[in-house]
């Protein structure tokens, strides 16, 4: 069974909008910093699901899951401990 996800690419409050979603567009993935308190259901994220984007109350892209990950060693961290990904095939923006 497909299910679908929503993961927030940064908060309206904050300033990193536009660094995380370049990220997110680069490495095909919804990108969370490790040490984000609220990853929400990370987890049950699985191959085939779908992923959607958004940014405060709009939805900017979906794509289908193709594998998570946890990348916390820092040989692997890709941008100063965005660390965690759910990486999708393609993106589809709105």
């Amino acid at each position: 069974m497909r299910r679908f996800f929503i993961g927030s690419v940064a908060d309206p409050k904050e300033g990193y909008f536009e660094d995380n979603f370049e990220r997110c567009k680069k490495f095909h993935a919804h990108v969370m910093h490790k040490d984000t308190k609220c990853k929400g259901p990370f987890d049950d994220v699985k191959p085939n699901d779908i992923c959607f984007l958004k940014y405060g109350k709009s939805l900017l892209a979906f794509g289908e899951v193709s594998e998570t990950k946890k990348w916390e060693d820092e040989d692997r961290d890709i941008d100063n401990g965005w660390t965690w990904h759910v990486v999708v095939k393609e993106w589809y923006f709105f």
